[in-house]
């Protein structure tokens, strides 16, 4: 903590110490960024890399708990399609995660074939025959 002109200024870390101290929670150090951002509170820097945040403010900020999107007890019937569909996709023998996957056929030269040209021959419409 630093005192600036009989105010009291904190460094990032120990402001968002603060705020989860104060909520119970741990609060991300880019929700202070974004809220100095947005003028809620204010700040004064020390560099250019180095914000401080005001003490008063920090203390005093709330933040409201809200959950995300809660799952319904009611489901639609097309949500319900979708759940059994995905699951069932998941337990299929064989079946891959994303990074699993292969990536982009490529043509015998090495570029992709989903562009309309390719290496040398980039007049063509079609992969080369390299």
């Amino acid at each position: 903590m630093l005192t600036i002109d009989g105010e009291e200024w904190l460094t990032s870390s120990e402001a968002v110490e603060l705020l989860s101290l104060n909520h119970g929670r741990q609060i991300p150090g880019g929700y202070l960024r974004k809220l100095a951002h947005l003028g809620r509170v204010r700040t004064h820097y020390i560099d250019a890399r180095t914000p401080l945040y005001l003490r008063v403010q920090i203390e005093g900020w709330r933040i409201a708990d809200r959950p995300g999107r809660q799952p319904a007890d009611n489901p639609s019937p097309t949500a319900e399609r979708v759940r059994r569909s995905r699951a069932r996709r998941r337990a299929a023998p064989g079946s891959t995660s994303p990074d699993d996957r292969p990536g982009p056929a490529l043509c015998a030269c090495g570029e992709s074939i989903s562009q309309p040209w390719c290496c040398a021959r980039r007049a063509r419409s079609s992969p080369c025959d390299a």
